[in-house]
């Protein structure tokens, strides 16, 4: 429990400190007469924001999205400095909003593509470690029978040289 408490702080936390830079960067541009720049930016935002939970899961980047359209009503129609958000501004919001979610969904995607490959060879150097293993494991077991069996029967269950050593001092003892 603690560890999903700690990777939601992390990936959340840094998704809405992407989501903070672009605003800081959006207020910049606004205060030096560039007000066309905010949506832009929350989109860098929300890309960098995807980025950076590259391997976390699809909710800090809609938390993201969240904050970046919260902060672009507050910040940037009128009234300023509340989330009341004028008719006039509501087609805006959803284009911003489904623009956003496209972004993340794209860039989350991509993630997906990426890391299945790694999971599917980690998957398949275990499963043959496994197999290998329990081929070893019968070679030994027909040795052993072999030789409680009949003492000519070994040759049906060739062993590799160090195991043949191993299961003679094995019989030794």
């Amino acid at each position: 429990m603690q560890t999903i408490r700690s990777a939601i702080l992390r990936y959340g936390g840094l998704s809405v400190a992407c989501v903070g830079v672009a605003l800081g960067l959006a207020l910049a541009c606004k205060r030096h007469g560039f007000r066309d720049f905010a949506a832009p930016l929350f989109d860098l935002g929300i890309v960098l924001a995807t980025w950076a939970t590259w391997f976390g899961e699809v909710g800090p980047v809609k938390a993201a999205v969240v904050v970046s359209a919260a902060s672009l009503g507050c910040f940037y129609s009128l009234p300023q400095y509340s989330f009341q958000i004028p008719a006039a501004d509501i087609p805006y919001f959803i284009i911003f909003t489904i623009w956003t979610d496209i972004i993340s969904g794209f860039l989350n995607v991509r993630c997906r593509i990426e890391s299945d490959p790694r999971y599917a060879r980690d998957l398949f150097r275990t499963e043959i470690e496994r197999i290998q293993h329990r081929e070893r494991e019968i070679i030994r077991l027909g040795q052993e029978l072999s030789g409680v069996l009949a003492p000519g029967a070994a040759l049906y269950f060739p062993l590799p040289k160090a195991d043949v050593a191993q299961a003679r001092t094995a019989s030794t003892s």
